[in-house]
């Protein structure tokens, strides 16, 4: 009797084939959100700059060079999600047109100063907090500058300064796959 009834459903199962019967799909969990691996992609935007010395010409004023304009680069870097803790490492490099200038209300003839920059880079690292694709994070590490600083009656050359970066922001993903 086992193998009759063995033998009837194999030539149900065969028949159902031959008909162009096809399993559906099963369903299937889909996997959570994360934000670990390498990533590389490019900004643009605003940048504003701040630039005050104190009475660097002698005149007793304040030097102001702050300024405004364009900036725009790109950015590589590596996140790691554990949980809803998100670690990463990032690396920027940006080109600017800041640029600003001071002329002296005291003695406008030989007391003035110009400051650009040029280029910006950084090297941060990440803490973040993560709820599936919505990315909370601050970011600090170290930056550097091209900064072309010129005039008259001053003794500042153009240099390379470097300091530290500091941000916070939020994040999603360009798309949802």
């Amino acid at each position: 009797m086992a193998i009759t009834a063995a033998a009837a459903l194999g030539l149900f199962a065969t028949a159902a084939s031959a008909d162009g019967y096809v399993r559906g799909p099963g369903y299937r969990v889909p996997l959570p959100f994360s934000w670990t691996g390498f990533y590389i992609g490019g900004h643009v935007g605003g940048a504003w700059s701040r630039v005050d010395w104190a009475d660097v010409s002698l005149t007793g004023e304040p030097v102001d060079n702050d300024s405004s304009g364009f900036i725009g680069g790109g950015q590589i870097g590596y996140n790691w999600q554990a949980g809803n803790i998100v670690l990463g490492v990032e690396a920027t490099y940006s080109g600017t047109n800041l640029d600003g200038s001071f002329t002296s209300a005291v003695d406008p003839v030989n007391v003035s100063y110009s400051t650009d920059i040029n280029q910006i880079g950084t090297l941060t690292g990440r803490l973040g907090f993560a709820a599936d694709k919505f990315l909370i994070y601050a970011k600090g590490g170290w930056a550097i500058a091209n900064v072309e600083v010129s005039g008259r009656d001053i003794g500042l050359a153009d240099g390379s300064p470097s300091g530290i970066a500091r941000t916070a922001g939020r994040s999603a993903p360009a798309s949802s796959s």
